[in-house]
Formats: C-alpha cells, structure tokens, sequence
C-alpha cells in the first residue's frame, strides 16, 4: 500500500514532467503506427503493380490480315504473356468517348477516327519475369512491317 500511496503522492506533485512523459510517448506511437500504415500502403499498391503490367503493340492501317495473324502468334509465344487481345480501331474510339463522356467536346473537332488497330499485350503476375524479356519480346514485335 505504501508504494501505491507515493506513486500517487509522485504523480500528483510532478505533474509537467509526466505530461511531457506521456506527450512524448504519445508523438512516438503516432509515428511509429503512421510509418507502419504508410509501409503497408506502399506494398498493397506495389503488389498489384504486376497485375496491371501490359503493352500495346499499335498496327499500321495498311496491316494485312496475314502480318496481324502473325505478330498476334508472336505474342502469344511468349512463356510470360497472360493474354493478347486485339483491339479494332473502331473499339478504341468507343472506349476512348466513354473516358471523355464528360468533355466530349475534346472528341468533337476528328472529322473520322485517328486512332489505330492495336494489340494489348497482358503479362503474368509473376516475380521470375525479367524486363529484359519483355524488352526482348518488343524488340521482336518491332521488326514486323506492320508495327
């Protein structure tokens, strides 16, 4: 009971040196949980990285059937690609009005479509995958005439 009684008595009569004890311990758990959630976000944004990682391979309009077949059996190949999706010009338009569906003013002054035939090219969400594969895959699809 005595050593109750003059933690009491202690707290009581140094009453500036406890709040600067607490304030300090309270500053340093705000830090230490606000690097933890700033840690955690970064690597929640930095896991889905891979996910999203795509290309696109833009066709010129004088592409023939048979060099588009080709390029899209090219990418295909490819030990890390997901998927390979071809994208008329035409689609590209329609998703590029949805993305401007608010200032479809900027759309207005094409008097026809600007844009091109294109593959978008999906990799696989795997670590093992090195950029100088995919540099390589690039490279390749470049050599193509209609690329």
């Amino acid at each position: 009971m005595f050593s109750l009684k003059m933690a009491l008595q202690s707290i009581f009569r140094e009453k500036w040196i406890n709040f600067l004890t607490m304030a300090t311990l309270g500053v340093l758990l705000f830090i230490f949980f606000a690097t933890l959630l700033v840690l955690y976000n970064v690597e929640m944004l930095t896991s889905k990285i891979p996910e999203k990682l795509s290309t696109l391979v833009v066709l010129k309009d004088d592409a023939a059937r048979d060099e588009i077949t080709s390029i899209e059996s090219e990418a295909k190949r490819g030990k890390f690609v997901k998927s390979v999706e071809f994208i008329p010009k035409e689609k590209a338009m329609d998703d590029l009005k949805k993305i401007f569906k608010s200032d479809d003013f900027i759309l207005k002054g094409f008097g026809e479509n600007p844009l091109f035939n294109s593959f978008e090219i999906k990799f696989k969400s795997n670590e093992h995958i090195q950029t100088s594969d995919i540099k390589a895959l690039i490279a390749k699809l470049k050599t193509h005439r209609a690329v």
